[in-house]
């Protein structure tokens, strides 16, 4: 007789996403597509891109008919993901009893160029429920994404220069799927700016967890080539 707190989450997130593809249905929260010179890059990039590289179970279907459309759906479309939830007891306690509230924890990523408070609207107006459930919202952090101006030719030929000295390929870009939000009020502060945003991770290594590490002679090649750049 009385709707399952979790049901209607599950409709809630199904406005939101489409659970068969994980594709992201709420247009707003949608990119006007990936550039020209994007698509080629990150085809690119691709060939040096292995699947088996992804800590995922044996036999997992992964995403995207190929490396380069993972790249390109990394870079480029927008996600959901649950990261957290409340009102759930572990396993070992559920009974056979209706619970009164589910609370779920969500991360949205955006396309960068997506304007994030216009798609924070969005979101907001669909969480919406026909049943009388009272829905709270607390709206964390909204961040919007940044997209690199193209190089000029002679900070190009640098990096491909070094590139080829340090690890012996022409130099590749491919976008990442988080943010650093300050990035896109730097483009807004110098719009005619040359950016080169890069990091050191490499083969084994591992940011962000407990036991942060890096591959040291990646962070020796990535720092040489910074400094070549900025000499």
């Amino acid at each position: 007789m009385v709707p399952s707190s979790f049901r209607i989450l599950r409709k809630i997130l199904s406005r939101l996403e489409d659970e068969a593809t994980g594709e992201i249905v709420l247009p707003e929260l949608r990119g006007s597509g990936i550039p020209d010179d994007h698509r080629l890059s990150l085809r690119e990039a691709a060939q040096e891109f292995t699947d088996n590289a992804l800590p995922t179970v044996d036999g997992l279907h992964l995403l995207g008919e190929s490396a380069a459309d993972r790249l390109m759906a990394r870079a480029w479309s927008p996600a959901l993901e649950v990261t957290g939830m409340d009102g759930l007891p572990a396993v070992r306690d559920g009974g056979n009893v209706l619970r009164p509230y589910t609370t779920a924890r969500i991360s949205l990523r955006l396309p960068p160029d997506v304007d994030a408070q216009i798609a924070a609207d969005a979101l907001i107006s669909a969480i919406t429920t026909d049943e009388g459930a009272h829905i709270t919202i607390d709206l964390e952090g909204v961040a919007n994404g940044w997209v690199a101006p193209p190089l000029d030719e002679r900070n190009s030929d640098a990096l491909n220069r070094v590139s080829q000295a340090c690890f012996g390929h022409a130099i590749g870009f491919h976008g990442e799927g988080g943010t650093i939000p300050f990035l896109a009020d730097l483009k807004r502060s110098f719009p005619s700016t040359q950016f080169v945003a890069t990091g050191v991770l490499g083969p084994h290594s591992n940011a962000h967890g407990p036991n942060e590490f890096l591959h040291i002679p990646m962070a020796k090649a990535v720092t040489h080539a910074v400094a070549e750049l900025l000499r």
